[in-house]
């Protein structure tokens, strides 16, 4: 049994995914990705992201440094 899950809304949230190559493959196998949240602290991999989906990803720096308000800062990442 497999089950049909085109269409279905997701919000990521990656560490150490600054290439955005999450979000392709999420939306390759069908899902609409609402919003997609970065921790990527490699300046590279920010400009690569940046000039190719420009918008479409929310960098939020160093994973070590996030604090529990900037991840309820998160729309709907974390139920309030």
């Amino acid at each position: 049994m497999t089950a049909n899950l085109s269409g279905m809304k997701v919000l990521i949230y990656c560490i150490g995914g600054g290439w955005f190559a999450g979000k392709v493959a999420l939306e390759a196998l069908g899902f609409d990705v609402e919003e997609y949240y970065a921790s990527e602290v490699d300046r590279d991999a920010v400009t690569v992201t940046q000039c190719r989906h420009y918008g479409k990803v929310q960098q939020v720096g160093d994973v070590c440094q996030l604090t529990s308000d900037k991840v309820c800062s998160m729309s709907k990442l974390v139920s309030k």
